[in-house]
């Protein structure tokens, strides 16, 4: 410092610091600050032992160091950008350069290892024999090859590490990307506003005879769907089967071949509204049956009705399910060999979707069943975790939502209503239980007292005994008080519980889905409020 006369390249960070003590223009919270880091960080970092920088001294660098950009007068410009930087380094610098160094500490040791042979080599080279100079010399050629393949790997780790913060930071822009610039507005994740979902909800998609109903049995493992082998549509209606995975409820709606039958523009507007509000509040994977014998004009047909319906964000939540895999097998071809033979117009379904494709035998039992099961729901689970953990939805999935949850409110105060009437009738009928038995015991008591204070009883004895008399009625009295109560306390609980077990969500969205599916008078026209008249805009007359 002695030497320092400008700020030119002999001006290091430890120059400038000084500066910062020593010009009076600073104040002296900031000079102090200034020779803090200069003592604390930049000459214990330039002098680095990283066996002494735990994680916990390297955030408190940090925090001393952005307290000091604070303080010092920077533009705001300067400020923002220094403060950025040393954000970045609190984000990566602990988890990627200093995790991986201090795995790697010991080259560090190695490095003073072989720093301590070179100074013994200095001090005796000129005074020992040839013989030792060259054990010496050998003693260090070994360290020098050790250390620089410990190095290697260290650079290799540190390359990896850099790969990973660039392919973080690029999902990160695209999906801030995407997020911004989403092409589809009907494609909307707004989940993270949703309580945790505890449902698994399958819309099965597909031609007639493609197989969506067997698809839907096996996935449930019961026979929920009728499954027949027809050149027409067994399934006339959207029906809906559910049963219990890993403490979650399956769903799966099984749709009709709507679109490559010659269902009126009513019949398909109804079973689309009755697919939507039964899946409500949006389904997680929507599944693309598709027969692995061929891909028809029907299915593409279907495919794009849907398509246009329910926008292309569909194919974010989709998965190409292929039935007759005893077909495949019997040819010795695989599902992956069979997608490279499938239409153009597939490939791209299969592209779109992210090429999530499965085959299934229907005709599968046991553990072969159970297995292609697991397949399939490792796919979703996978999907669903690329989607952020959100189901599909979409305008019209939003207000079917809305106006089910109304519904599931109106429900829910009709049974509270309801239970306050029930818990009415029980405090009645267990009062008027007890009611007449206390007055019973309450004029015996009374009696007693009565004769006590007259002058019929003249001897003592005869005093004492009433007097106990009318000590047992009492307690007996009090005894039937607490067995009212208690009885009262345990029916009204029980009918609490009753109630509140009608009033969770589960109960009442499946009521609602109940009452959709079986159609029950205008209850569906009401449900799907608006919606379905926009769906009839989509199929005019």
């Amino acid at each position: 410092m002695a030497q320092y006369s400008a700020i030119d390249e002999s001006c290091d960070s430890s120059a400038l610091l000084s500066m910062v003590i020593n010009i009076s223009s600073f104040p002296q919270a900031v000079q102090t600050a200034a020779d803090k880091i200069r003592l604390e960080i930049r000459n214990s970092w330039a002098h680095c032992d990283f066996r002494n920088w735990t994680g916990e001294k390297y955030r408190n660098c940090l925090h001393i160091m952005g307290q000091f950009v604070k303080d010092i007068s920077l533009s705001d410009t300067d400020r923002k950008r220094s403060l950025e930087e040393l954000n970045t380094w609190n984000t990566y610098g602990q988890n990627y350069f200093l995790s991986e160094t201090k795995r790697d500490v010991n080259i560090t040791d190695a490095i003073r290892q072989q720093t301590h042979v070179l100074i013994e080599y200095v001090q005796h080279g000129l005074t020992e024999t040839d013989n030792q100079i060259m054990e010496v010399k050998k003693e260090l050629q070994d360290l020098e090859s050790g250390l620089h393949e410990r190095i290697k790997k260290l650079e290799d780790k540190t390359e990896k590490q850099d790969n990973k913060i660039q392919q973080l930071t690029h999902a990160t822009e695209e999906i801030i990307r995407k997020q911004v610039e989403d092409p589809n507005p009907k494609f909307i994740r707004d989940l993270q506003d949703r309580p945790r979902d505890n449902e698994i909800r399958i819309v099965l998609l597909g031609r007639t005879g493609a197989g969506k109903s067997a698809t839907g049995n096996s996935l449930l493992c019961q026979k929920y769907f009728l499954s027949l082998f027809s050149g027409s549509s067994v399934t006339a209606n959207c029906k809906r089967g559910e049963s219990e995975r890993k403490g979650k409820k399956v769903v799966i709606v099984d749709t009709p071949g709507l679109f490559d039958t010659k269902a009126g523009n009513e019949t398909i507007t109804k079973e689309i509204v009755k697919c939507i509000a039964m899946t409500s509040p949006g389904p997680h994977a929507i599944v693309l049956v598709v027969s692995a014998g061929r891909f028809t004009p029907e299915d593409q047909n279907t495919v794009e009705h849907f398509k246009y319906h329910f926008g292309e964000g569909l194919f974010h939540h989709m998965i190409v399910l292929f039935t007759m895999k005893d077909e495949l097998d019997k040819h010795n071809q695989s599902i992956d060999q069979h997608v490279e033979t499938v239409p153009n117009y597939l490939k791209t379904i299969l592209s779109q979707c992210g090429n999530r494709y499965i085959a299934f035998n229907n005709d599968h039992v046991g553990q072969s069943n159970t297995e292609q099961i697991d397949d399939f729901f490792e796919i979703v689970e996978k999907m669903c975790i690329e989607n952020g953990g959100s189901c599909y939805t979409n305008e019209q999935y939003q207000e079917v939502e809305a106006e089910l949850q109304r519904r599931m409110q109106m429900e829910k105060e009709a049974l509270e209503n309801q239970m306050e009437k029930e818990k009415e009738t029980v405090r009645n009928e267990v009062e008027d239980k007890f009611n007449q038995k206390l007055e019973k015991e309450m004029e015996e008591k009374r009696k007693l007292k009565d004769i006590l204070k007259s002058n019929i009883i003249k001897s003592e004895d005869e005093k004492v005994k009433l007097e106990k008399q009318i000590k047992e009625a009492t307690e007996k009295h009090d005894q039937m008080l607490k067995k009212r109560e208690k009885e009262l306390e345990e029916k009204i609980q029980k009918t609490e519980d009753e109630f509140k077990q009608k009033m969770t969500e589960n109960v009442l969205r499946t009521n609602q889905r109940n009452n959709v599916e079986n159609d029950t008078g205008r209850l569906l026209m009401d449900i799907a409020g608006g919606v379905y008249s926009f769906f009839k805009l989509w199929f005019p007359k």
